[in-house]
């Protein structure tokens, strides 16, 4: 691939040609091929760091339209349900009309996914004060596993809707719904604080909380 020569006094590399024309015809083999055993090679030295691979090349766009989507479906569900109060921002705790945005919970810049079980609806204010803080655990925790324990019973029999949070907790919707509040608090608390706590470490601003 390549060999060493002397151009006067001076040492040189050279580059072969044909794998110079080799490399170029395959740039995205080779480029992905390189990138997958750097991604695995810093991911074995950084084990406590999620989303390795997928903040090596961040995508650019953050992808909530299903999000919203889903969302959308569970305030129907819960307005025609006559649970329309569960339907609320859980940093200011106000009521969401159907005007919302969608927030990370954990911040995107960390997780670098838009997995349902770390999302939230929120009003516009709202999202854009949080950025991207680590918010207060005890505060805002407790509401966070309330409304997605309203929004898995409202999809509870539409199982591809949340196959996000079969794939977090290992329990199917059944199984969730049968813990209550209480026990999908718990699994939330096995999730978010040891991600919170590497968060932290990073320097990710915590402790946050809506200045009404």
């Amino acid at each position: 691939m390549y060999y060493f020569d002397t151009i006067g006094a001076v040492d040189v590399i050279r580059f072969n040609k044909l794998w110079h024309t080799f490399l170029l015809e395959n740039l995205a083999v080779v480029r992905t091929f390189a990138e997958h055993n750097f991604a695995l090679y810093v991911q074995a030295r950084n084990p406590n760091t999620p989303g390795v691979v997928r903040k090596l090349r961040a995508p650019t766009t953050r992808q909530l339209t299903a999000a919203r989507k889903f969302w959308t479906f569970v305030r129907a569900e819960l307005y025609t349900s006559g649970r329309h109060e569960h339907f609320r921002d859980i940093y200011s705790n106000y009521p969401l009309a159907d005007e919302f945005t969608i927030d990370h919970f954990l911040p995107w810049s960390f997780v670098v996914h838009d997995l349902l079980w770390n999302l939230v609806p929120v009003a516009q204010p709202t999202n854009s004060s949080k950025s991207d803080a680590l918010p207060d655990l005890d505060l805002y925790l407790p509401r966070l596993a309330k409304l997605h324990f309203a929004a898995i019973e409202s999809a509870k029999t539409r199982s591809k809707l949340l196959e996000d949070y079969i794939d977090c907790f290992k329990r199917s919707p059944g199984e969730l719904l049968a813990l209550g509040e209480v026990g999908l608090f718990a699994l939330y608390r096995e999730v978010m604080l040891p991600q919170s706590q590497i968060a932290m470490n990073q320097g990710f601003e915590f402790g946050w909380k809506l200045r009404l």
